[in-house]
């Protein structure tokens, strides 16, 4: 069972490596005022489905690690 776990934690963190390398960059300048970003997308709107399956790998990974250390107790 540990074995299991423990490939699952590793894939599921390579899976996550990999999916926010693939990332577009967010370019962050705060020395603009609020009035430049308007007509724009919004964060969720761009890759959205790149977004969801980081989202959903880090819960599953997240997961996986709170119950291998349940597991080890």
């Amino acid at each position: 069972m540990q074995t299991i776990l423990i490939t699952l934690t590793i894939v599921a963190a390579l899976v996550l490596i990999l999916l926010v390398s693939l990332l577009p960059r967010e370019s962050q300048q705060f020395y603009r005022d609020s009035n430049t970003s308007i007509g724009k997308s919004g964060y969720w709107e761009t890759h959205l489905a790149k977004k969801i399956l980081v989202l959903l790998a880090s819960l599953a990974l997240i997961v996986l690690m709170i119950f291998f250390m349940i597991q080890s107790l």
